[in-house]
């Protein structure tokens, strides 16, 4: 698509990340309902019958309510016109 207006194929830069991070059961919770399938709003009145159940499989999964995440590597795009090449 980027192409089509006219831009170069994209470079793709990749960062290095893959720091452990610790979240609270609370701040698993609040990633869940960000991803946009997992809306809150998608659940209408049934939204908190969700979230007990998301957080029973996080109590049983880990009973101290802290989870430890991997970050992912960070992926990095750059579409540039044919007259901005160094």
């Amino acid at each position: 698509m980027f192409q089509q207006a006219g831009f170069l194929p994209a470079e793709t830069v990749t960062v290095p990340d893959q720091r452990a991070v610790e979240r609270t059961a609370d701040e698993v919770v609040a990633l869940v309902f960000s991803i946009s399938s997992t809306a809150p709003h998608l659940f209408g009145d049934r939204r908190s019958d969700y979230e007990t159940d998301v957080r029973r499989v996080l109590a049983s999964a880990s009973p101290s309510g802290r989870f430890s995440v991997r970050l992912p590597d960070n992926i990095v795009r750059i579409w540039r016109l044919p007259a901005q090449l160094p």
